[in-house]
């Protein structure tokens, strides 16, 4: 039987065992830390090209027959069967093969042993394993079947730390999405960074609760500061299970300071920080809403992976934050949505983060007539006026960050021509703020990569203070979603389900006779779609703050949201932020 720590996310990346000894064959010691090298050979000429090899740490004991592994976010204990001098897993080892390079938002391409046979040696371990190696390329998994060659030795190496991304330099101040460590560490670990202020910006250790040890550790909706060097601390005496100290911790420098924008709609100099093909546009070229200037994001797939962030002075009492949005497409094509998120945090301090559709919004009145600039080669939505209440803890300053990132496959995305971004000196109502915006369409996602609710989990208990579960009308069903809505049908759902836009949520889906589901969840967001003989007929979202029924329930519901048993669910994918090169 395996045992799994609860966990979000899954690291996994050079998952290691662990141990703490040397030759159990002669009874001088019960369990053995070996540093193992998996040397692979494919059995199946046709499939992707393996790695060469792929490196571990174990902890076996071989009196109790179990193996204990972990690292990058991960903790399991595997129960083994003794058979002559070979004791052998009886399932599968999820293992992640390190990366040099690729999304940091999707699990392949991973390895995953099927069987792992270990004996001790005087120095340290030996045995043999089979498994599958697996690649995504756009929307088809390839798997390549392989035998290996396991060779270990007693571990006496410190712990390994890697910044996930992998950089520690120029690093944005919202690009840190945690620390991951090759092998496990004493459980009740803790980390956090620290600034030359002494500000501490905690980390969530994974997996929580493990009894086994702690391997990684998230940085969960908190933000960093613009030109500033964090050192990481942690546990006072900390060592990994073989007892080796953790040596170097990683630091990491943010990105220089680019000082405060004017909020004076883009007319003078901009300072922000702008990477890809984003550009400031004039009212000769583009519809402009107000001046003579504008922040353009231009159309997907033909350029995407552009981001925009921007420090905005906060002055007392404000609340929120507004800029408008006038939606672009070239002609050639109808419209889409624009294919981004967007994030208000306070530096140091607390993150609100929203997908692009979830923003609470109201359509304004055009200020333009007759042709449009450059309508002979595109299009244009209606102009929204955009508003996000600024985190908790704000003070004095915001950063405001834009993101339109680049997906595989290439996701059809409008551009957006960004005007008047600023703090309102009031709450919402302010400069034309329109009071009937309903808070039931924008769910918030602030902790939205919180621990996921396991597979056999019913329905959550309402936190104190909800109302209870609220109706919604048929109009919901595509109107109602956090990242994107219920597809129309399960057949266009589950062919195409990827981690695209899902970061860190879990994917699950369940069959019932002539009913089926499919349900996201981030932790204590939720977001599942029920079908009927293939069709969509009901949904339910979820959240931790009351956000639906104009901010008087945590939940909502609308249709048919008749649920399969526990039993039949399935998880169909596990949407890692941290399989990225180099953890």
């Amino acid at each position: 039987m395996t045992k799994l720590s609860a966990f979000l996310p899954v690291f996994l990346v050079g998952a290691g065992l662990i141990g703490c000894g040397s030759d159990a064959a002669s009874g001088s010691t019960s369990a053995t830390v070996c540093a193992i090298t998996a040397t692979l050979a494919a059995t199946d000429a046709g499939g992707a090209a393996l790695p060469s090899q792929h490196q571990f740490t174990a902890r076996v004991d071989w009196r109790a027959n179990t193996l204990t592994t972990g690292a990058n976010g991960m903790a399991m204990e595997i129960a083994l069967t003794k058979s002559g001098d070979l004791w052998s897993t009886q399932e599968s080892v999820p293992f992640t093969i390190p990366l040099t390079s690729g999304s940091w938002d999707s699990t392949f391409p991973s390895i995953a042993y099927q069987t792992v046979s270990l004996r001790p040696t005087t120095t340290g371990c030996a045995g043999s394993a089979t498994g599958t190696y697996s690649t995504l390329f756009t929307d088809e998994i390839t798997g390549t079947p392989f035998i290996a060659t396991l060779t270990g030795v007693v571990d006496q190496a410190s712990p390994v730390f890697t910044v996930a991304p992998n950089s520690t330099n120029n690093v944005h101040p919202l690009g840190v999405q945690g620390v991951g460590v090759n092998e496990l560490l004493s459980a009740g670990t803790t980390a956090f960074w620290s600034n030359i202020a002494n500000d501490s910006i905690p980390m969530t250790s994974l997996p929580a609760g493990s009894a086994y040890g702690v391997s990684g550790f998230l940085l969960q909706n908190l933000a960093l500061a613009f030109g500033a060097t964090y050192q990481m601390k942690i546990s006072s005496g900390t060592v990994d299970l073989a007892g080796n100290a953790t040596g170097v911790l990683p630091s990491i420098t943010t990105l220089a300071d680019p000082g405060m924008f004017a909020q004076d709609g883009f007319e003078g100099e901009v300072l922000a920080t702008m990477t890809g093909n984003i550009s400031i546009v004039s009212k000769d070229a583009f519809p402009v809403a107000s001046g003579n200037r504008a922040l353009q994001f231009p159309s997907a797939p033909a350029l995407c992976g552009q981001r925009f962030t921007a420090q905005l002075s906060v002055p007392t009492g404000a609340t929120t934050l507004q800029f408008s949005a006038l939606a672009t497409w070239p002609k050639t094509r109808s419209q889409a949505t624009f294919t981004g998120s967007v994030q208000v945090a306070v530096p140091n301090g607390a993150v609100n983060s929203y997908s692009w559709p979830e923003i609470a919004s109201t359509a304004l009145a055009s200020p333009w007539t007759g042709a449009l600039p450059g309508s002979s080669d595109n299009s244009y939505g209606d102009l929204m006026q955009m508003q996000i209440p600024l985190p908790a803890g704000t003070n004095g300053e915001i950063i405001f960050d834009m993101l339109q990132p680049c997906y595989d496959p290439p996701y059809l995305g409008d551009g957006l021509i960004i005007d008047d971004l600023r703090i309102l000196a009031g709450g919402p109502g302010a400069t034309g703020f329109d009071a009937g915006v309903d808070a039931s369409q924008t769910p918030d996602l602030e902790t939205a990569r919180d621990v996921p609710r396991s597979a056999d989990q019913g329905s959550e208990s309402l936190p104190i203070g909800d109302a209870g579960e609220c109706k919604g009308d048929a109009g919901d069903l595509e109107h109602l979603y956090f990242v994107e809505p219920c597809p129309s049908t399960v057949d266009a759902g589950v062919p195409t389900l990827s981690c695209s836009g899902y970061v860190g949520a879990q994917i699950y889906e369940a069959l019932c006779g002539e009913r089926q589901t499919l349900r996201w969840q981030w932790g204590s967001h939720g977001m599942t779609c029920f079908y009927q003989q293939g069709s969509l007929v009901g949904l339910e979202m979820r959240n931790d703050t009351p956000a639906f029924c104009g901010g008087s329930s945590n939940s909502i519901q609308a249709g048919s949201v008749v649920e399969c048993p526990a039993s039949a669910e399935t998880q169909v994918l596990d949407c890692n932020p941290f399989v990225d090169g180099g953890l």
